[in-house]
């Protein structure tokens, strides 16, 4: 975590939450016009909130329709995350899923994942050319319509798409669909580094 984050007071972090102060990014290095530093900027903020806040909750609601996707973006991720995530967030996450901003299409569908909601159809996951995007998407279908996974998962793995590889690897891991390591084994020297970084920690490290 950020230093100078970690170090805060709830009532800094609210402060800084609202209006991210160029001290934070300059500690680290960190460009205030990268969209990627930002972003990590409002994660660790919002997470160290959870930790140090105790009325985050409420708090966090009040951005997760937020104009600013980055902020919506963090509140809505971590609420998900949360022990004490409201049913409220499920009509929050399902509107973000369905925004023209490709980020925060992306964590709405990681949010599904948390909260084990899948309103979304195969339709309104058809057609997604974002490759980092698609790779969610292929996430959720895989929770979502649990007889069609390893079909699923068998196609993803001979994907063009670099992301959705490397996820069905790890899904592949993380669910220990034992059967299924011997079609990791092809992507051990995928010409993608991720891929097959990815594939080699799950045949090796945790499918051993």
């Amino acid at each position: 975590m950020i230093e100078k984050i970690e170090n805060a007071s709830a009532t800094e972090l609210r402060q800084w939450w609202i209006k991210i102060p160029k001290s934070i990014y300059q500690s680290e290095s960190l460009s205030r016009d990268n969209p990627d530093h930002q972003r990590l900027v409002y994660d660790e903020i919002a997470y160290a909130i959870i930790e140090k806040d105790k009325e985050y909750v409420s708090f966090l609601m009040g951005f997760a329709a937020s104009n600013d996707p980055n902020k919506r973006c963090a509140a809505l991720f971590f609420l998900s995350c949360s022990e004490d995530c409201p049913i409220e967030i499920q009509e929050h996450v399902l509107s973000a899923s369905r925004s023209k901003n490709t980020y925060l299409r992306g964590t709405a569908l990681q949010c599904f994942l948390h909260l084990k909601y899948y309103p979304l159809t195969k339709e309104e996951l058809a057609n997604i050319t974002d490759e980092w995007l698609a790779a969610w998407a292929m996430s959720y279908r895989c929770a979502a319509f649990p007889q069609e996974k390893i079909a699923l998962l068998t196609s993803s793995l001979k994907s063009k798409n670099p992301y959705i590889r490397s996820f069905a690897c790890d899904i592949i891991g993380d669910q220990f669909i034992e059967h299924m390591k011997p079609l990791l084994k092809p992507l051990l020297k995928d010409r993608d580094p991720s891929v097959a970084s990815a594939a080699g920690y799950n045949y090796h490290e945790v499918l051993e």
